[in-house]
């Protein structure tokens, strides 16, 4: 995981450089795009905007909370990032045993269905599997 978080910025800029040939190349204007990213593609796509200082966008599903909770929004997910940021909390917490998102509003709308904890029905992947066994 360690490695993935590390590799964020790298692919945030590689996004970027996507959406630039995009504009340049099909006349695809980057206020137009619209990003949607889950986990650690939350952050990604604050990475992209980063460099393209004027993305349309981004929907972040479950923004990862290790390496990016209660950091500097400069690090992370935040409405900065993009004309209109909005954010789905499905499994959100503190602590990393109950879920790994982000437990706070990171976005210009946050959405918290069912207090942003497990979605009912929904199972648990396989380390909170493990880790409610305990």
């Amino acid at each position: 995981y360690y490695q993935a978080t590390s590799n964020t910025r790298v692919v945030g800029a590689e996004i970027a450089l996507i959406i630039n040939a995009l504009e340049k190349y099909a006349g695809i204007k980057r206020e137009n795009c619209h990003i949607i990213g889950r986990s650690l593609g939350s952050h990604v796509a604050g990475y992209a905007e980063a460099i393209l200082k004027t993305l349309g966008s981004i929907t972040g599903c479950d923004p990862a909370a290790p390496y990016f909770q209660h950091m500097p929004p400069s690090v992370r997910l935040d409405p900065s990032d993009a004309d209109y940021v909005d954010v789905i909390h499905s499994a959100a917490t503190d602590n990393m045993f109950i879920g790994f998102g982000l437990s706070h509003s990171v976005g210009h709308v946050d959405f918290f269905p069912n207090n942003g904890r497990i979605q009912p029905g929904c199972k648990a992947d396989k380390f909170m599997s493990f880790i409610t066994e305990l």
